[in-house]
C-alpha cells in the first residue's frame, strides 16, 4: 500500500509536469522562450527544443517547424539530425518513468487495456519490441509518448529498447532535417 501511494504521488507529479510544460509552451510559445534565453547556436537550440517539445503530442508541431528553420538557414543536417534524435530520445525518457510509475497503481493495472498490453509485450520476443520501436520511431512522424509509456508499464527494460530507440529517432530527425532542403 505505501509502495502504491508512493508511485501515485509520483505519477501525479509527472503527469502534472508534463501537463503544466505543454501549457506553458502553448501560452508563450518556443520564440518567446528563445527569446528570453537568448540562446545563439542552432544546436543548443535543437537539442532543447527536442528534449522539451519533441515528446509530447500537443507541442510535437513547434519542434518540426524549429527544426525546419534552423535546416533551411544552411545548418548541418546530420548534426541535426544527431542532435535532436537524442534530444528527442531522452525526452521520451519521462514518459518511459511515467509508465514505470503507473504500473504500481492499482486502478491502472486492473484494466483490460494494460493487461492487453501487458501479455502482449511480454510474449514477444526482445528482439521484435527492439525492431518495432525502432521502426516506430524511424517512420513515424508521431510521438514516441505512448509507446514510452506502455514500455514503462509493462516493466520492459530500458537498456532493451534505448539504443533501438536511439537509432530510429536519429534516423527520422536527420531525415526530417533534410526535407525543407529539397523544396528550395
Amino acid at each position: 500500500m505505501a509502495k502504491e501511494k508512493r508511485s501515485a504521488f509520483i505519477f501525479v507529479i509527472l503527469l502534472l509536469l508534463a501537463v503544466g510544460w505543454t501549457i506553458f509552451l502553448f501560452y508563450f510559445g518556443i520564440d518567446g522562450i528563445i527569446a528570453k534565453t537568448g540562446i545563439h547556436s542552432p544546436y543548443i537550440l535543437i537539442f532543447i527544443v527536442a528534449l522539451t517539445t519533441g515528446a509530447s503530442m500537443f507541442t510535437t508541431s513547434s519542434f518540426y517547424v524549429t527544426l525546419s528553420l534552423i535546416a533551411l538557414q544552411g545548418y548541418n543536417p546530420w548534426l541535426l539530425g544527431l542532435i535532436s534524435g537524442t534530444g528527442i530520445m531522452l525526452g521520451d525518457t519521462f514518459f518511459y518513468y511515467l509508465g514505470k510509475e503507473a504500473r504500481y497503481l492499482d486502478w491502472f493495472v486492473k484494466t483490460k487495456f494494460y493487461k492487453k498490453l501487458c501479455s502482449f509485450v511480454i510474449s514477444k520476443p526482445k528482439h521484435v519490441i527492439q525492431i518495432f520501436v525502432f521502426l516506430y520511431a524511424a517512420i513515424s512522424p508521431f510521438p514516441n509518448d505512448i509507446i514510452m509509456m506502455i514500455l514503462g508499464a509493462t516493466n520492459y527494460k530500458y537498456k532493451d529498447f534505448i539504443i533501438p530507440l536511439f537509432f530510429g529517432d536519429v534516423l527520422f530527425m536527420t531525415f526530417a532535417a533534410f526535407v525543407p532542403g529539397l523544396f528550395i
